[in-house]
């Protein structure tokens, strides 16, 4: 991993993280840019990840739910939601950044 210490702190809200981050309290400025991103897309959405490439503990670490594939992660979205689930996949998901509109 590029930045090992950031499964530290990145299930915390982006206000957390900002305060850290103007603190100087992080040191990996670069990961925590990357967290306070994460986090805001978590004040959006529901992020579910199907990866072979991330263990469970790191995905909770990152605020993430998963689910073993998309079927299952689908089914899950439906069972939890009031109305019918809107769903992005991000195939790409490290190099993209969803942008709530």
């Amino acid at each position: 991993m590029t930045h090992p210490d950031m499964l530290d702190y990145t299930a915390q809200p982006a206000d957390v993280l900002l305060g850290r981050y103007e603190r100087n309290e992080i040191d990996d400025r670069v990961a925590a840019s990357l967290a306070v991103a994460w986090a805001r897309v978590r004040e959006y959405a529901r992020v579910v990840l199907v990866s072979d490439g991330i263990a469970p503990h790191e995905a909770a670490a990152l605020g993430f739910d998963t689910a073993p594939d998309v079927e299952t992660a689908l089914s899950a979205l439906a069972r939890t939601s009031g109305t019918t689930p809107q769903v992005g996949v991000l195939t790409h998901a490290p190099d993209t950044l969803p942008l709530v509109a």
